[in-house]
């Protein structure tokens, strides 16, 4: 929603639809250790050596607190750029890119971890796969070590991640409104490293990079609940929307439908499409000769 969001850009357009935003601005957003946020449109700010996860725990606590002062309900949106790959842009735009940079206060955490060993993890036959993986070589060991250690550096990212999710319920709980919140954990993406042989990413339509997560806290959602129904990001607005009661607000061509989260909310007029859902990858065109987008 934020992407292309700049130092040179920040208010061409100001964001539209919220009472409050604080933003990460383009060319840091990718950058864990020096912050850059635009808050409602106003000149960027820059917290030089500050890691950018923390400057977001920072700025949730005190957006929570800001809110909750006040009687209406409230919808906040968290989005931390972690785990991410870094990417650096230097001089003449050159892009230097790295794996997910951790907290000094986790780089020491999960040093035995490996990514797990499914089948599908750089098999020794390719058979069962389309066949663009076909044709794709055997990893070798120092490749494997390397993705070992990109997916421990994404773990250790998250852990700050982890404490911003903390921080949220402590602050709910505190105002007494924990109970009366629906909280959702998800991701806009998952990322494969190593399955069916392939280099680290997160672009094609693998179950590594579809599938991924979906977490629901709040009144009427059983606790321990599992569901194997299949949804997408598309869904979210609309279920935001029919949980706060806003049905009547939303037109008729809005995409998506309402995920039966509650039991009120599986008797919904516009349930979830159980025929197909959309996967989709934002990128650049190429197109052959003859051909223009």
């Amino acid at each position: 929603l934020m992407n292309h969001y700049s130092v040179n850009n920040y208010n061409n357009p100001t964001p539209k639809g919220f009472d409050y935003q604080d933003q990460l601005v383009d060319p840091y957003t990718y950058v864990y250790n020096t912050a850059v946020f635009s808050t409602n449109g106003q000149a960027p700010y820059y917290y030089k050596d500050a890691y950018q996860t923390d400057i977001i725990h920072a700025k949730t606590r005190a957006a929570l607190k800001r809110i909750q002062d006040q009687d209406d309900p409230f919808f906040l949106w968290i989005a931390p750029m972690a785990p991410h790959g870094e990417f650096i842009i230097g001089e003449g735009g050159q892009i230097t890119t790295r794996p997910a940079v951790p907290a000094a206060r986790h780089a020491h955490l999960f040093k035995d971890v490996k990514i797990p060993r499914k089948p599908n993890f750089n098999p020794d036959k390719q058979s069962k796969t389309a066949s663009y993986w076909k044709h794709l070589e055997k990893l070798n060991s120092t490749l494997i070590e390397d993705f070992d250690e990109a997916y421990r550096n994404r773990l250790r990212a998250l852990q700050a991640v982890d404490e911003i999710v903390g921080s949220v319920f402590e602050e709910l709980a505190k105002s007494g409104e924990l109970e009366n919140t629906y909280v959702f954990y998800s991701a806009d993406n998952g990322y494969h490293l190593g399955q069916h042989r392939a280099y680290p990413g997160k672009t094609t339509n693998l179950e590594e990079d579809i599938n991924v997560p979906f977490i629901v806290r709040g009144p009427g959602v059983s606790k321990g609940q599992v569901s194997d129904l299949v949804s997408s990001h598309h869904d979210l607005a609309s279920t935001f929307i029919a949980l706060a009661g806003g049905d009547k607000h939303v037109p008729s061509w809005v995409d998506g439908g309402v995920i039966p989260l509650t039991k009120e909310l599986t008797r919904h007029p516009k349930p979830i499409s159980k025929e197909s859902f959309a996967v989709e990858f934002w990128g650049f065109s190429i197109m052959p000769e003859g051909y223009s987008d």
